[in-house]
């Protein structure tokens, strides 16, 4: 096992919510809390499948009660989910909930880690779910985080007997109950063995919910099964609050999936069960030594760290420091290539940091920069603690620079400038995981010191070398970029490495409705000054450009173009990708193109996948319609109706209120807008009497829970959970002669091939008789469902409720989609 890999990944497993702020200050009570958790040894990981399934409470519990290290490993990043809080699907989503988890982390305690497990939709059995993943390959993940982390105690959120609700949800707890004993097996996944050890955890336990069974002391008593009850509805009066407080902010920070949670308070309940392991008797962590007896070695380091927290002033924290540098002398001592050992190191420090005052900083003078450009850096060192510090070095380890310093810093910031060329060879700053193409079910990441990480390194850091009482020490920061918001005061973004150039097309797909010319553009951005090339278009065969290529010449860095080009589709329909290219002067072929996702609540992402786009001919035949289009969580259907021709128009809070809907042909709600716009719980009626009197309104999904009213359509139907999640499942036509399947265009079988991810979701089950069906659908070894698109008539007009897909099938470009979606309007 090489150590200095091994101490480099707990180093950087702990530090990950570092990477877009400087270090943040703790008050005086928080340093005792933190105090308080060096001198417990113990670790917890909590396992299960998507961001959300964790238990907030009970991390928070374990982490602030217990004071133990808590994990949770989320085997996928919620790729395959919905969006409540904007249009972006797959691995962009996956992005945010990333971040959504880190978030509720730093609310709860906890800390994030990741299999490489891509989150490809619902899944309706355990078995599915680990084919496309590949079992031995995630298995293999989960072994390693555990054999890193070394956990005392396994924890699921899902039982491993059936599927609740979700084959992801059971396989995480097969895949949990596989690896408590693979980890501990030197004969499985040896290569491991190289970088870390065999670990046995003591006790791997089942937590159950109150969301699968309401009523668990019942099922208890009646069941007789073998369980511990734990309160984590306990007050921590230094915190201020309680664990089950915590896990409602902390849970609140998962807004893309709109789970904004209002604390319970008082006595809560959480029951565990023993599924492998050790027996305990009233406690998560029975049986586990939680002092440092467990470490050779650690005796010293206990007794001074007991001292220090009999001793700790929360007025005067700096006071602490001479008690706290001593057991980092004597943890400097001790085996580093024990887990417990390095994590301790890593959180002493943060605490000396913290009881010294001290502040690091290393800001940029720009937030993004490319290889071989100019980069100024300002650094800045501050100790407020009236100690003596030496500020010995400061380093920037990612361009090899560093500067010798032997300053005594006080209450006087220290700066220093620093100015270099990025490396030619420094790679884009982009989540670690979408660096390369995702094999089937899993992303590719073929490196052990990124594998499981919740994210990956800053693009550049700033470390500081420092000796304190004559015991030195290294403090890292990432370089961000600083402003000062109008409104929120200082603020904060990581410095991003990019390409010299983004070439980014202005559709998220392109579909010819027939075989003539159309003009596409593409946005060609600068990131660095004097970019002289040509950019051009790559067509798939049968299709036809022009121009082949057009001069860029790009004097300023942030400057952008938007350059047009014709495309003539063939007379066929055809799908394809087109491929944008930017070719500098020097012959550099440049093919990436930059997205951005900024939320107020998450650090602002940037991602450069390759710039292609989906282009297709299809034979579709439309009516004018004009569209009122009512948005609801975010989607591009409205962008993609005006690819086809179609005059969109977004109707404003306002318009709505007003009633006056007639100048517009079809009204259509956009995703969950019966979950997400809460006027239309008063508002509906407006949009009945539109139907009424004529117009025709279109529901797209929307989820069971949550609904801002029942009254949807003129007639009552309720939503179920139900769906259909196998993308090339069988279509019934129940009607093939109805008017929607046969007018403008002819619906066929032809028509549901291509289509991505799942067919559809949150199907109607009870309707009112005047709903009529046309089509059903059935996942393998299911009845059809036939709830997914929905007709009545209503007075002079008509309206439709679908549970369809098309949120995701237009934008990828699906033909079939695009005439039964035109055929919806024209009805």
């Amino acid at each position: 096992m090489s150590l200095s890999f091994r101490l480099a990944t707990i180093l950087y497993l702990f530090a990950f919510s570092l990477l877009a702020q400087p270090l943040h200050q703790k008050d005086g009570v928080q340093l005792k809390e933190e105090l308080k958790k060096l001198t417990v040894t113990g670790t917890a990981l909590y396992l299960a499948a998507h961001p959300d399934d964790e238990n907030t409470g009970l991390i928070a519990y374990m982490a602030n009660e217990l004071k133990v290290r808590t994990a949770y490993l989320s085997l996928t990043r919620g790729d395959g989910g919905q969006n409540l809080i904007g249009s972006e699907q797959g691995e962009e989503l996956g992005v945010i909930r990333t971040q959504e988890l880190l978030e509720a982390r730093k609310t709860d305690g906890g800390e994030q880690y990741f299999t490489r497990a891509y989150d490809f939709g619902y899944s309706k059995s355990a078995e599915e779910s680990m084919d496309i993943w590949g079992k031995d390959s995630v298995l293999a993940d989960v072994v390693w985080i555990i054999r890193n982390l070394q956990p005392d105690v396994i924890i699921t959120r899902f039982p491993g007997f059936e599927a609740y609700g979700h084959g992801h949800h059971t396989a995480s707890a097969l895949l949990a109950q596989e690896a408590f004993f693979a980890a501990a097996d030197p004969e499985q996944f040896p290569e491991q063995l190289e970088h870390v050890n065999a670990w046995q955890a003591k006790r791997l336990l089942y937590n159950a919910s109150r969301w699968w069974n309401p009523d668990l002391e019942a099922y208890y008593e009646k069941t007789g099964k073998k369980h511990i009850k734990v309160d984590i509805g306990v007050f921590n009066a230094p915190l201020g609050c309680s664990y089950t407080e915590i896990a409602a902010n902390s849970r609140t920070k998962h807004k893309s999936q709109g789970f904004g949670t209002t604390p319970t308070r008082g006595a809560y309940t959480e029951y565990l069960e023993l599924t492998e392991g050790e027996p305990m008797e009233e406690g998560i962590m029975d049986g586990v030594d939680l002092s440092w007896d467990r470490v050779e070695g650690g005796k010293k380091v206990s007794n001074l760290l007991k001292r220090a927290l009999r001793k700790f002033d929360t007025d005067k924290p700096h006071e602490s420091l001479p008690l706290l540098v001593q057991a980092h002398k004597e943890l400097g001592k001790l085996s580093q290539s024990n887990p417990i050992v390095a994590y301790k190191i890593t959180q002493l420090e943060d605490l000396i940091a913290g009881c010294g005052g001290f502040w690091m900083e290393a800001f940029a003078n720009n937030y993004y920069i490319s290889p071989g450009g100019e980069l100024n850096i300002n650094t800045g060192f501050l100790n407020r603690s009236g100690v003596s510090v030496i500020l010995e070095k400061i380093a920037l380890p990612e361009v090899g620079f560093s500067e010798s310093i032997g300053l005594e810093v006080g209450n006087v910031m220290h700066n220093q400038e620093f100015v270099f060329n990025v490396p030619l060879d420094k790679m884009y700053s982009q989540p670690y995981w979408l660096e390369h193409d995702r094999t089937g079910g899993l992303f590719d990441v073929s490196s052990y010191d990124k594998l499981g990480l919740a994210e990956g390194e800053p693009a550049f850091s700033a470390v500081f070398t420092c000796s304190i009482e004559g015991e030195p020490f290294e403090f890292s920061v990432p370089v961000l970029y600083r402003w000062n918001d109008p409104v929120d005061g200082e603020s904060f973004r990581p410095v991003e490495v990019t390409p010299q150039v983004a070439v980014n097309f202005t559709e998220p797909s392109y579909i010819f409705g027939s075989d003539g010319e159309e003009q596409i553009e593409v946005r060609v951005k600068a990131l660095m000054p004097m970019q002289v090339g040509e950019v051009s278009v790559q067509v798939p065969d049968g299709w036809d450009i022009s121009p082949k290529s057009i001069p860029v010449n790009i004097g300023k860095a942030g400057e952008e173009w938007k350059i047009s080009f014709s495309i003539t589709a063939p007379e066929d329909e055809a799908h394809g990708y087109l491929e944008a290219i930017f070719r500098t002067s020097q012959g550099e072929i440049l093919d990436k193109s930059l997205v951005s996702i900024s939320y107020p609540h998450i650090n602002t992402q940037t991602i450069f996948p390759k710039a292609e786009t989906p282009i297709v001919r299809v034979k579709v035949e439309k009516g004018n319609e004009r569209i009122g289009y009512i948005m609801g969580a975010g989607d591009k259907v409205p962008e993609m109706l005006k690819n086809i021709g179609y005059e969109v128009e977004l109707i404003s809070d306002a318009q709505l209120k007003s009633g006056d809907l007639s100048k517009y042909d079809v009204v259509i709600a956009g995703v969950r807008a019966f979950n997400t716009k809460s006027e239309l719980s008063y508002l509906n009626s407006v949009l009945v009497d539109y139907v009424r009197d004529g117009g025709t309104f279109i529901v797209q999904y929307n989820v069971s829970r949550g609904l801002v009213t029942e009254e949807i359509g003129p007639y009552p139907f309720e939503i179920t959970r139900d769906r259909v999640t196998v993308e090339d499942s069988p279509v019934r036509f129940l009607q093939p002669e109805h008017p929607v399947l046969n007018t403008p265009n002819k619906i066929t079988m032809q028509e549901f091939e291509g289509w991505v991810q799942e067919r559809g979701l949150y199907f109607v089950g009870e309707r009112d008789v005047r709903y009529e069906s046309v089509l059903a659908f059935q996942d393998p070894g299911e009845d059809f469902l036939d709830g997914g698109l929905l007709l009545a008539e209503h007075g002079r007009g008509k309206f439709i409720y679908t549970g369809l897909s098309f949120f995701r099938q237009l934008p990828a470009g699906v033909p079939g989609a695009y005439k039964l979606f035109v055929n919806l309007i024209s009805y």
